[in-house]
């Protein structure tokens, strides 16, 4: 057994690898690399010249945290090690070898497919959970399983006139950019919402909310294999109140059962967080999917400090079109 780095060369083999796994595949790795510049550490084992394990991590040289390895940015749940659990020691070893090359003082991983890493010195980061819902039920039963304060929302955006549109993603970036400045936080840069679109293809589906003839939110959903994943959604601010996230994700579950996906996913959130509660309300199975972290030096500066203040501060003073041509360069510094 040997371990090794994946590069371009073995991106079909080691897609084929991780088949059911968004965030583990070279796309997500060429969005990462193409929009940001972080350097890839995709480690792999192969025993007989076949891929049997692997550990894909990313380096960032963040201004807000100590230098870390991230499993992965950006990507919220199932990441880490993959493959034969024998080959984790091994690999756990060389991401600390990296680690240490690079004068990286942590490791963060989100959401560890192998959970026995937890016996390896990781510990939890962050409390979160993901919210998985069963779509191979008839859409008459689905829709009589959801909560009743999901239902109304639903008819109340279609009461309203919000309808489903097409937009560009020049209209993405638009309501990014207001949706982020309202939360405090940092916007992606464009261009990751173009690679993204490069790299997944036909894999990624955009959805507009218009209401009066004007786009006033999005979702961007993933097909892989047998599901759906809602990578993200914006609103903007003054239209939260016509709920067109929760009528665009209904639409979704629905054009993912005319695919014959039997899994929408809802991805991640922090628990008790009012995120948390409103995908509790779609009838979700919620699984743990913790952010884990290893220290590489016990004195490593791994969380932000004073987070609530830097968002009040970036909500409040920044202008929005300083926003726009710094906040890409803190994203890329935060790496979540």
């Amino acid at each position: 057994m040997e371990i090794s780095l994946a590069t371009e060369e073995h991106a079909v083999e080691w897609d084929a690898f991780v088949e059911k796994d968004i965030f583990k595949k070279f796309a997500w790795r060429n969005v990462l690399l193409k929009t940001y510049g972080y350097v890839p550490y995709y480690l792999m084992a192969k025993e007989e010249d076949k891929i049997v394990a692997g550990y894909p991590l990313m380096l960032i040289n963040s201004k807000f945290t100590d230098t870390k390895l991230s499993s992965l940015p950006f990507a919220g749940y199932s990441c880490g090690p993959f493959g034969d659990k024998k080959y984790l020691p091994e690999l756990l070893n060389e991401a600390k070898r990296i680690a240490i090359e690079n004068n990286a003082k942590f490791i963060e991983v989100a959401d560890p497919e192998v959970t026995k890493i937890r016996e390896e010195g990781y510990t939890i980061l962050a409390e979160k959970s993901k919210f998985v819902l069963d779509i191979s039920y008839s859409t008459e039963t689905i829709w009589k399983n959801l909560s009743k304060k999901i239902r109304n929302v639903i008819r109340k955006a279609q009461k309203a006139g919000v309808t489903i549109s097409d937009g560009t993603l020049e209209d993405i970036y638009t309501i990014h950019l207001k949706n982020m400045k309202r939360l405090g936080t940092p916007p992606h840069s464009k261009k990751f919402f173009e690679n993204l679109q490069q790299e997944f293809g036909e894999n990624m589906k955009v959805l507009f909310a218009k209401y009066n003839n004007k786009l006033i939110g999005y979702i961007i959903i993933f097909f892989n294999k047998r599901s759906t994943l809602w990578y993200a959604g914006d609103v903007l601010p003054q239209y939260r109140t016509l709920n067109p996230i929760s009528l665009l994700i209904w639409y979704c579950i629905e054009l993912s059962k005319e695919r014959k996906n039997i899994i929408f996913n809802f991805g991640v959130s922090h628990k008790d967080s009012g995120n948390f509660n409103f995908k509790k309300r779609w009838n979700t199975e919620i699984v743990p999917a913790d952010k884990l972290v290893y220290l590489i030096d016990k004195r490593a500066n791994v969380l932000v400090k004073d987070r609530s203040k830097l968002a009040k501060v970036w909500r409040t003073y920044v202008p929005n079109l300083f926003a726009e041509k710094i906040g890409p360069a803190f994203r890329k510094a935060l790496g979540v």
